[in-house]
């Protein structure tokens, strides 16, 4: 049996479907969704740069300082920081004149910074040696914060081996300017 359909000439046998162009809705929506997935997990596979890490140890510094901070007016004793050329670590004012210890506590402990990172200290103007930081007669802090909350004004330098820097610059009370120069 034959039908004519249409205006046209042509004739079909039966129901025949159309050919199907294109894609539907559903299709596309999926490849979207798989498409989004894979850009985010290559993403979230990337390695942070050494810009956001200096970025972050900066921002830990200044809290762990403000932590420091509380913690001397709270105990009416002053804290110290020492600084070495790859880390440094918060002390304490011990029971002797001129003693200190250092402290152990779990967010004032001794810091290590990121391999390839390093420091540069200024205190009040005198660039910091790192050379006799070994010894044990330097446990002597750079940065003193005192029980009334004020604070050694000293700038500190963080940079990589990629040749990125932060500067910050604290002044006695605590406040800090900081210079981005990468």
């Amino acid at each position: 049996m034959m039908w004519v359909t249409g205006i046209s000439n042509k004739l079909t046998l039966g129901f025949v479907p159309k050919k199907r162009r294109g894609f539907t809705l559903l299709e596309l929506l999926i490849v979207m969704v798989i498409i989004g997935v894979i850009v985010g997990a290559a993403t979230l596979s990337i390695p942070h740069n050494k810009t956001s890490q200096i970025e972050k140890e900066a921002q830990r510094f200044q809290a762990l300082l403000k932590l420091a901070r509380d913690e001397a007016v709270f105990q009416s004793r002053s804290v110290g920081v020492l600084f070495e050329e790859s880390g440094y670590q918060f002390m304490l004012s011990g029971e002797e004149q001129g003693q200190w210890v250092a402290l152990s506590d779990k967010q004032l402990r001794p810091r290590v910074l990121p391999e390839g990172f390093s420091f540069r200290v200024d205190v009040q103007g005198q660039m910091v040696s790192f050379e006799d930081a070994d010894s044990e007669e330097r446990l002597v802090p750079h940065v003193f914060v005192l029980s009334t909350g004020e604070i050694t004004p000293f700038n500190v330098t963080i940079s990589d081996t990629a040749l990125h820097e932060i500067e910050m610059r604290f002044d006695g009370f605590g406040n800090v300017k900081k210079d981005d120069a990468l």
